[in-house]
């Protein structure tokens, strides 16, 4: 079995030295780490250069989701080069109101996704578990998105 870890447990570190805290958790013995949101302001081809070198996969990769929607943002880049199993997002607002929305733009992102050999995946917390008609706005989400392209 194989353990990684979310980079953004390491956040304060990782955007006061970024290439020196990923070498620190490469010593920590994890086999994996998930990018959330930072990347290092560094190149995608370097960065994978610099986890071939640390020993360390890429276990997915975190975006806002505004760059997802643009099919021709540096994101798609990073995923391919770091060989990301797929790009992920997230959203924080009320997911009674706004659960449509989201499953618009989710769709639009896995498209997107699909178009770079990719998937896309959707990052809970909690406020997705409000229900909408008792339904969690989580399951509404994803009756109206394509599981080929799109999880959670």
């Amino acid at each position: 079995m194989k353990f990684g870890v979310q980079l953004y447990n390491f956040r304060k570190a990782l955007s006061s030295d970024f290439k020196g805290a990923l070498k620190e958790i490469a010593k920590l013995g994890f086999d994996g780490v998930e990018f959330a949101l930072n990347f290092g302001n560094t190149d995608p081809e370097e960065l994978a250069a610099l986890l071939k070198e640390l020993k360390l996969e890429c276990a997915g990769t975190m975006f806002a989701k505004d760059a997802l929607l643009d099919k021709d943002n540096i994101a798609y880049a990073y995923a391919e080069k770091l060989n990301s199993p797929s790009v992920s997002f997230g959203d924080f607002c009320d997911f009674t109101v706004e659960w449509e929305n989201i499953a618009a733009y989710s769709r639009i992102i896995a498209d997107n996704a699909a178009a770079h050999g990719t998937v896309a995946a959707y990052h809970n917390h909690w406020l997705e578990f409000e229900k909408v008609d008792g339904v969690p706005a989580l399951c509404k989400i994803a009756e109206k998105n394509d599981p080929d392209k799109f999880f959670f």
